[in-house]
């Protein structure tokens, strides 16, 4: 989440700046944090309930990585899963997308998440991030925990 997080947080702050020259990007940052918070913690536990009551399958889960390293591959993933047909036209138009918009395009992003937001790694290691990390993220190697399937780890 630390990556989104950041990611959001510079957006944000300069959607602010179009509106109004007092932009404070700690006070963002610490606006986000915890609307973030709020959000993931109401988003895991509607899932928790969806997969209780048998919904489960309504989802498909993939990592940040999956989608970098091979997109088309999590399209197909999640096509199946839906059990869904991928048109070749719609494949062309995706591949073609892709290829057109390569990620880190315009360089790489140039803050810092403390420096620029205020906010610590420790910040994004409590509440609902900790919930969030030990439903999705495997301790061995730090990333995401799915297979092939598109499930994630479940807890």
């Amino acid at each position: 989440p630390t990556q989104v997080l950041g990611s959001v947080m510079a957006l944000s702050t300069k959607l602010t700046g179009i509106v109004t020259d007092d932009v404070d990007p700690k006070r963002i940052g610490r606006n986000m944090l915890a609307n973030t918070g709020t959000v993931l913690m109401k988003a895991l536990e509607a899932r928790h309930r969806l997969e209780e009551s048998g919904h489960g399958h309504m989802f498909c889960d993939v990592t940040f990585k999956e989608i970098c390293d091979d997109p088309m591959d999590v399209v197909r993933r999640i096509y199946k899963h839906f059990q869904r047909q991928l048109s070749e036209e719609a494949e062309r138009a995706m591949r073609s997308f892709i290829d057109t918009h390569k990620r880190f395009k315009h360089g790489k992003p140039l803050y810092d998440l403390q420096q620029t937001f205020g906010v610590t790694k420790e910040d994004t290691a409590l509440g609902p991030f900790v919930a969030y990390r030990e439903r999705f993220f495997t301790p061995e190697t730090g990333t995401a925990a799915s297979n092939k399937e598109g499930k994630q780890k479940s807890s």
